[in-house]
């Protein structure tokens, strides 16, 4: 999945295990404030599954919009998988009047 978001020439950079305060995203779009979770079968525990919430209300009250996906969906339809991440960028981009500098907000 990494190839393919910071390959794909849409113009939105994504950074790969990204830190944000304690936590780390799987992928994170900076201009965008969106976070991208690709969830794996240690995921799917009720406790996992709590955390998992926990932890995203935490970075949404940052400002962070997430967008998550199953592991075995970025394995097996990788391109629904992209076209999803298109959709949220082109939404997020829609309501963001004008992308914020490099290096700037939350790192």
């Amino acid at each position: 999945m990494w190839a393919a978001l910071r390959n794909r020439g849409t113009g939105w950079k994504f950074r790969r295990q990204h830190p944000i305060g304690v936590y780390v995203l799987d992928f994170y779009c900076h201009q965008l404030r969106l976070a991208i979770e690709v969830d794996g079968a240690v995921h799917g525990s009720v406790e996992a599954r709590r955390e998992d919430a926990e932890r995203q209300a935490v970075i949404e009250e940052e400002g962070v919009s997430f967008v998550r996906f199953q592991a075995w969906e970025v394995e097996k339809r990788l391109d629904w998988v992209l076209t999803q991440i298109d959709k949220a960028c082109s939404q997020l981009s829609a309501l963001t009047p004008t992308p914020l500098p490099e290096g700037e907000g939350l790192e």
